[in-house]
């Protein structure tokens, strides 16, 4: 900025954002709704309360609107702030531990990879599989583990260095495996019709459901009480015959059609 070199200045914002949104707001949600436990929400707030604030303290010169909104956002209703985010001060440097960004950046390569060799053999996310077998692991710890294993929606993690490629994924599906991708598709377009019939986060539903023959019935039988929890529902009724607001969906080659009320 001294040197009025705007667009250098300007452009970690570009990435820092995104790494904050599409990471590491993606992976607290869980935190951020308190799905962990009362203290760990809290703390998932404040520390993203303080990102924001000095966020919008550091984009003041740049986008004085949208600082300014974000800073009125953190900061009302709390005492102890300015009336503007262009009256505060700059915000200083403070320690980086550059090792943990490193280990980081290496861990969502790992992952960008398993992503990429899922798309290749067109198996989405949702469906579980069983590992995923990686070259080098280049000082990454058992905590980035658990991490990449998440991401990538594997049940184990595996080094190999003869691995011919950086990330190999086991893509043979499990009549468990199949199923366990099954029950999270069907959450899916739960959550999605309840998006559609715009019912709150919380409210109860019921899920109406028509089966087809006895594989249809048992996989049902077998989540239901899951889905309930999962999709706040207050019931699952089967129904004989399709309604007209009914959709489709078909679950390892087995017709199910449902709504909501």
């Amino acid at each position: 900025l001294e040197s009025y070199e705007l667009d250098v200045a300007a452009r970690p914002f570009d990435s820092f954002i995104d790494d904050l949104s599409t990471w590491y707001l993606r992976r607290s949600r869980d935190r951020l709704k308190g799905d962990t436990n009362e203290i760990d929400r809290k703390l998932a707030i404040e520390n993203l309360g303080y990102v924001l604030l000095e966020l919008s303290k550091a984009l003041a010169p740049f986008m004085p609107f949208l600082a300014e909104r974000i800073y009125k956002g953190v900061t009302e209703n709390r005492d102890g702030y300015k009336e503007s985010v262009h009256l505060e001060s700059w915000p200083l440097g403070g320690h980086i531990d550059e090792l943990t960004i490193v280990t980081m950046e290496e861990t969502r390569k790992v992952v960008s990879l398993g992503l990429e060799a899922r798309n290749k053999v067109g198996i989405k996310v949702r469906q579980p599989l069983q590992s995923v077998t990686v070259k080098n692991l280049k000082g990454l710890k058992e905590v980035y583990f658990d991490l990449i294993k998440d991401e990538l929606n594997v049940k184990n993690f595996i080094e190999d260095s003869s691995l011919e490629t950086e990330v190999e994924l086991d893509t043979e599906l499990t009549l468990e495996l199949s199923l366990e991708g099954d029950y999270r598709e069907m959450i899916r377009v739960i959550k999605d019709m309840r998006k559609a019939k715009y019912f709150n986060p919380g409210e109860m539903a019921i899920l109406r459901i028509v089966l087809y023959d006895d594989t249809s019935k048992g996989f049902m039988e077998s989540i239901s009480e899951k889905l309930k929890k999962e999709c706040s529902l207050s019931e699952i009724v089967l129904d004989e015959v399709e309604r007209e607001d009914f959709s489709e969906i078909t679950l390892s080659n087995v017709r199910y059609a449902y709504g909501i009320d």
